[in-house]
């Protein structure tokens, strides 16, 4: 027998040997498609509330299904309030209602004496008024937090409980705050650096706000 017949016989056995394997599949194997389980709607976990307000609302969903929380304290005719609060996840919004509309703090609703005293107290003059803002300004500047900071309910709460005669100006107040510094201090640095400076070095750096709009910062050295 010449060398490529048998050559050719023994690659006829070697084929012969795995074809079994080269088979469909037996059906008695479930398909693909069978073996994907549906996938089971994320469902909104409540996290455990330890805040006080937990005594005076409930938890609830809008029509937009948003998560909201509704106010239970009751009136003197015992009709509850019912307001509905957006609630994501803090507490201010409860803790500011809560105070403005019926007086309740963290130690409960306070009384009428003590609520006719807060109604009276004599605000600062506005010069000192002027001051207090203008701390309130430097703090927000040098701790680079948000104008909206002042939106919140729970800083204006902790601002009337430091000084209740203090007004907490508005964003749009503290803004222009910012606005009339930086034209005030702006010129005069111009004329410090032009008289003292021999040479500087300049860096830049390149950040995005939150609205995703991009600012580039230079410092002077």
């Amino acid at each position: 027998m010449s060398i490529s017949l048998l050559f050719l016989l023994l690659i006829w056995k070697k084929y012969c040997s795995i074809t079994p394997f080269l088979t469909a599949p037996s059906t008695n194997t479930p398909p693909y498609e069978d073996s994907i389980q549906p996938v089971k709607k994320k469902q909104k976990i409540s996290r455990k509330k330890t805040s006080w307000i937990w005594e005076y609302f409930i938890e609830g969903f809008n029509d937009k299904d948003e998560l909201i929380i509704i106010c239970q304290v009751e009136g003197e005719e015992g009709k509850k309030c019912n307001v509905k609060l957006k609630h994501d996840g803090s507490t201010g919004n409860g803790i500011s209602h809560l105070w403005s509309v019926h007086k309740i703090t963290k130690d409960g609703k306070q009384p009428a004496d003590k609520q006719q005293k807060l109604d009276v107290i004599k605000k600062h003059p506005e010069k000192w008024q002027n001051t207090l803002r203008q701390f309130l300004v430097n703090w927000i500047i040098d701790d680079l937090q948000p104008f909206s900071v002042v939106k919140s309910p729970s800083f204006r709460i902790f601002c009337n409980e430091l000084d209740p005669a203090f007004l907490v100006p508005e964003a749009k107040t503290i803004k222009a705050i910012i606005h009339q510094t930086y034209n005030f201090t702006y010129p005069k640095m111009v004329e410090q650096i032009g008289k003292e400076a021999i040479s500087v070095a300049l860096m830049a750096d390149l950040w995005t706000g939150r609205n995703w709009k991009g600012f580039l910062g230079i410092t002077l050295y």
